[in-house]
């Protein structure tokens, strides 16, 4: 048994990069925050706002009725942002800010306890988690970290055909701890 951030560090962080990562995955229920040191796990904190969280919050504050907001909610989840006239994706957008704001203020304590303890900044974020597939959700983490934030790819090192090659980013998001746990039979195996 092996916990599930460790399978993300092997997959996403190279191993030549000693710079201080932080790793975000966002599953479903809840987001994982990891700050990693020469691939040495160093911090983790776990928090329960998640794509659910999201998509309920943007159902929820939508000026329909509970039945409509729950339908979107089922039937589009996060995909309804691109899937709106710009007017109301405007209004989508300011729900999603304030919605992210709590996931933010975890992390930002989290990278603030790291730069008290260690006296380092983490150099780069890497995200993980199929919400990120939005790239509205990609682009306010960009644009509230002033940090070099990349996208997870287990994929680097791997070879596949190249009519998959459109997919990889999208089946990386949501395979990226497979990825890396299937990579630690190959380690055990050498």
């Amino acid at each position: 048994m092996e916990a599930e951030m460790f399978g993300l560090v092997r997959a996403l962080v190279a191993q030549d990069d000693t710079r201080p990562t932080c790793l975000i995955d966002i599953g479903i229920q809840s987001t994982v925050c990891s700050l990693i040191e020469k691939r040495v796990l160093k911090y983790s904190h776990s928090f329960d706002r998640g794509s659910r969280y999201l998509a309920d919050e943007i159902a929820n504050r939508l000026p329909v009725n509970h039945e409509l907001a729950r339908s979107i909610r089922e039937n589009y989840g996060l995909k309804l942002i691109s899937l709106v006239d710009p007017e109301i994706r405007e209004k989508i957008m300011d729900i999603l800010k304030e919605s992210l704001a709590p996931i933010f203020r975890e992390i930002d304590m989290m990278i603030a306890d790291f730069r008290k303890t260690t006296n380092a900044e983490v150099a780069k974020m890497i995200l993980s988690g199929g919400v990120l597939a939005v790239p509205e959700i990609r682009q306010q983490f960009n644009d509230y970290f002033a940090t070099e934030t990349e996208i997870a790819d287990p994929f680097p090192n791997i070879d596949y055909r190249q009519d998959l090659a459109p997919y990889k980013k999208e089946i990386g998001l949501n395979y990226s701890v497979a990825m890396g746990m299937a990579q630690r039979v190959f380690d055990i195996a050498r």
